[in-house]
């Protein structure tokens, strides 16, 4: 009866139901309030993460720069160190 409540927007649930609903569905409270986004590997079922929005804006964004987006597949820790100079 609660969850068809919080569902249907006629009751809100407390920090502790929320905390436990995202525990029984084995999710992060971020992504159960809809802030993170869940990602499985394409390749690999067994690996699944969350990742905010931010996050998914800015892998959309590095697409589209195909060149970098490239150099970055090709050798993720080379470009992460070069990012790293800039920034200091």
């Amino acid at each position: 009866m609660s969850i068809c409540c919080y569902e249907n927007g006629t009751r809100n649930p407390t920090l502790q139901t929320l905390t436990d609903l995202a525990e029984f569905f084995g999710v992060d409270l971020a992504y159960f309030l809809g802030m993170d986004t869940f990602a499985i590997a394409e390749d690999r079922e067994d690996y699944k993460f969350a990742m905010c929005n931010e996050e998914i804006e800015f892998i959309v964004a590095l697409r589209r720069n195909e060149s970098l987006y490239a150099q970055l597949i090709d050798n993720p820790k080379r470009l992460i160190q070069l990012i790293n100079q800039k920034v200091k």
